[in-house]
């Protein structure tokens, strides 16, 4: 009997930064710990069916793209952007009672003048928090931050060059306030050449306080190097879709403002905007749209290289009146095939 109760009890395992609860079978577990690298082995999440429970760690890595160690693995794993779906577990690391999803995007963002170049440093921070190491080939920046409604990561290259594809990955997360992991996605790799590389997780539904601790990957020349992120504050959701985002007019139209195309799929009807004399109102998406039928339609619209242009279109109240006049300045700058490059 004794035997058996001893299975069952927790201990704590301590060293002078680290605190986890270890299991009868020796698997730490809990909440990620603040601006730690070292994860439990069993990480506490809210499984979609609302239960608290613990998904493996060792999953994520092997399941979610955290196990590749070359550049052209990255890139062969980025083919496939299906979510993965992990088991939740009690805090045996067994029994299981739910599931977790590793689901997220990405998106890059590039130089257009220049591609990869020479060997340089390679140095990592998130809000100051810097390491440097010699003979890596890029220099990277990391950070984490709630935008929106999703977990944000960020790797960027420091200078003003592109990275060969594969170099930068980030995993995006976001967690309650108490520290539960609400919602992941799994490793993103770039898959072209690119300066940033930008990772979010899904959009999630709920009202309170959560932040963000991703991580951050880097190729080394020899495999990857691999950061924990300093977690963001604590930040309120601000895009909610259900009640914060779009609302919709007697007319039957959305309205709202137009930083939550992103994270909604989509712009309002009508997009809160300030008019040329100070009023608050609504233009319609619809008047920024040029009718083109052709290319040679498109370029007859369209002002010359250098040229720019003014033009106004209306501005509204919610019941269709016009308030005022809001302002597009328009001008083009054309680039040649000497750009071309990335």
């Amino acid at each position: 009997m004794a035997i058996l109760l001893l299975a069952f009890m927790s201990t704590i395992t301590k060293d002078e930064t680290h605190t986890y609860k270890t299991n009868g079978d020796g698997l730490t577990y809990g909440k990620q710990l603040e601006n730690s690298d070292e994860e439990p082995d069993l990480l506490e999440v809210t499984a979609t069916n609302g239960k608290t429970g613990y998904i493996k760690t060792k999953d994520v890595d092997k399941y979610g793209g955290g196990n590749v160690s070359t550049p052209e693995e990255a890139a062969a794993y980025m083919e496939s952007d299906e979510p993965i779906k992990l088991n939740v577990y009690k805090e045996d690391g067994t029994t299981v009672i739910g599931f977790f999803y590793l689901d997220g995007t990405t998106e890059l963002k590039k130089y257009k003048s220049q591609s990869a170049t020479s060997a340089v440093d390679a140095e990592i921070n998130s809000e100051g928090r810097w390491k440097t190491f010699k003979g890596y080939k890029y220099t990277y920046k990391g950070c984490s931050d709630v935008w929106l409604s999703t977990g944000h990561t960020c790797v960027r290259q420091k200078g003003t060059t592109n990275v060969p594809k594969g170099y930068m990955g980030g995993l995006a997360r976001i967690y309650t306030e108490s520290g539960t992991l609400k919602a992941s996605s799994k490793w993103q790799y770039n898959d072209s050449k690119c300066n940033e590389d930008n990772t979010y997780t899904k959009s999630i539904k709920g009202k309170g306080y959560y932040y963000s601790h991703g991580k951050a990957r880097v190729y080394n020349g020899d495999g990857y190097t691999t950061y924990t992120l300093y977690k963001s504050t604590n930040q309120k959701l601000t895009s909610n879709v259900e009640e914060e985002a779009y609302k919709v007019n007697e007319k039957g139209e959305t309205y709202g403002l137009g930083i939550y195309e992103d994270a909604i799929g989509g712009e309002p009807d009508l997009i809160q905007a300030v008019g040329i004399n100070g009023k608050i109102g609504y233009v319609r998406s619809e008047d920024f749209e040029t009718k083109n039928g052709t290319p040679k339609e498109a370029a007859e619209n369209s002002i010359s290289d250098g040229e720019d242009k003014k033009e106004y279109i209306s501005l509204y109240d919610l019941e269709g009146n016009v308030i005022d006049r809001f302002e597009i300045e328009s001008r083009v700058e054309l680039e040649g095939s000497a750009a071309v490059g990335v």
